[in-house]
């Protein structure tokens, strides 16, 4: 739909949300009713989810799913310059050092949001409750945020968040992953595996 200046784009505007987010949740019950086995695939199901939140935040129908938004943000850019909603979280991530919450290292704020996000919206979410599924869709976002240092900056102050590595551990199958934060105010890294 093109908006030609002068037009009624509020009610038109009204009926194009609507419409767009009964597509946007189809092409979503469509993939999570498939495996989730490749990047492509967590990648669009992000896409889609940010583009549903952005539709519902310019309705004014916001649901708080900081986190979700965050995660998939970072797997779409490189720089967030928009993250106060969870601008305190990171702060208190780069103060406290090598000790730093571990769910945010884990996905676990992500699951969390993603979860109660597909509930709320009736789609399906077995690859969640699943754990060998959730344990697939967590390596690749690990692949992807991997590929993607990120530029967090809250009122000024920005922090550089970086998952430096992922080991693989052939005798549990499991993964190792390097993160650090830079905060430029605090000045120091802070790592955690």
């Amino acid at each position: 739909m093109v908006w030609v200046r002068g037009s009624n784009r509020e009610k038109h505007g009204k009926i194009y949300f609507i419409m767009a987010k009964h597509t946007i949740l189809m092409k979503l019950e469509k993939i999570l009713g498939e495996r989730i086995s490749n990047e492509y695939q967590a990648v669009y199901i992000l896409s889609r989810i940010r583009k549903y939140l952005e539709i519902q935040d310019r309705e004014g129908d916001a649901h708080e799913y900081k986190y979700l938004k965050f995660y998939c943000n970072w797997a779409l850019h490189t720089q967030i310059d928009h993250a106060k909603s969870i601008a305190e979280f990171l702060r208190h991530a780069a103060r406290i050092g090598p000790d730093c919450d571990k769910r945010f290292i884990n996905f676990i704020p992500l699951k969390e949001d993603l979860l109660r996000f597909l509930k709320d919206n009736d789609l399906p979410h077995k690859f969640i409750e699943n754990e060998d599924e959730w344990k697939t869709f967590v390596r690749l976002l690990q692949d992807i945020y991997a590929e993607t240092p990120l530029y967090v900056c809250i009122d000024g102050e920005c922090i550089e968040v970086v998952l430096q590595s992922i080991h693989e551990n052939p005798k549990t199958g499991g993964r190792m992953c390097g993160w650090s934060m830079c905060p430029t105010r605090i000045g120091r890294w802070i790592k955690s595996e």
